[in-house]
């Protein structure tokens, strides 16, 4: 049952987290209001992202946008992943 239970709430998860990628560069106020809101809630649920956020400021350039190219392939064959489900 506790396995079930995780699965759902993996689902959940991963679509927290897609729905706030998908929706990082606002078009509108509200939209903006709303990222800040989910960030917010985010880093008080998970108080480790804040740290992680802060690392990934402080990381040159070039090794940010290397480790942001791994981390689309990996959304990438998540989502492909999904859909076989």
């Amino acid at each position: 049952m506790q396995l079930k239970h995780e699965k759902e709430t993996e689902k959940v998860d991963i679509e927290e987290f897609k729905a706030l990628v998908n929706n990082l560069i606002p078009t509108t106020l509200k939209q903006a209001e709303w990222i800040c809101n989910e960030v917010d809630r985010l880093t008080n649920k998970h108080p480790e992202l804040k740290e992680k956020i802060k690392e990934w400021f402080k990381m040159p350039e070039s090794e940010r946008r290397e480790l942001e190219e791994i981390i689309h392939r990996i959304l990438a064959e998540a989502e492909k992943a999904r859909q076989k489900w």
